[in-house]
């Protein structure tokens, strides 16, 4: 079930990869649109979310929602999905994050219970 939401992502236009990644950067689950080295993407995910958590705390401004990763080719979006799991979809620059946003508040539920 979780890879059959994830697929729902990919739907999205520009969106060509989702993944559940754990906090310690293992890919529990992934769809790509075509092929990316998982693992390599699944730790810096747990890196750039347990940096960007860090900073949030240091600088007293309250626990982080999600992530955008701007880039030339277009957007990274990363959010905590429970204590122990995040989800990371990358999009190119006919993608828009507001679309992925959407799709996670559709789903949240579905995929925590499938976690």
């Amino acid at each position: 079930m979780l890879e059959e939401v994830l697929d729902e992502f990919l739907t999205i236009d520009g969106v060509s990869a989702a993944l559940i990644v754990g906090r310690d950067g293992a890919v529990i689950e992934s769809a790509s649109a075509h092929s990316i080295d998982v693992d390599a993407i699944g730790s810096m995910v747990s890196t750039c979310l347990g940096s960007s958590e860090i900073i949030g705390g240091t600088l007293a401004l309250g626990e982080l929602h999600d992530l955008t990763v701007e880039l030339d080719k277009g957007p990274v979006y990363l959010a905590p999905l429970t204590t122990n799991e995040i989800i990371a979809v990358v999009a190119d620059t006919t993608g828009t994050v507001g679309h992925v946003r959407s799709e996670l508040r559709k789903n949240r539920g579905r995929l925590v219970a499938a976690l």
